[in-house]
């Protein structure tokens, strides 16, 4: 609930988002999200749900971060 309430957030914000919410492992998903060419993953396990927020992982660099939900648009446009 949480992933599809901010996949409409981003929308809004013009910010393109693809969701992957199948039941493959996260590695799996980390290559799907390379081979789509995204510039970042966004991650919601469940200590990002309990804390309202987001592991971000730059898929170039390879740097993770975590950012309030109420903060990731900002975070995106920078």
């Amino acid at each position: 609930k949480m992933a599809l309430h901010l996949t409409n957030h981003l929308a809004y914000q013009k910010i393109t988002v693809k969701i992957l919410v199948d039941e493959q492992k996260i590695k799996n998903k980390m290559n799907k999200a390379s081979d789509m060419k995204a510039t970042y993953a966004l991650i919601i396990g469940e200590d990002e749900q309990k804390n309202n927020s987001v592991m971000i992982k730059n898929m170039i660099t390879g740097t993770q971060e975590i950012v309030l939900q109420s903060k990731v648009a900002a975070y995106l446009k920078k």
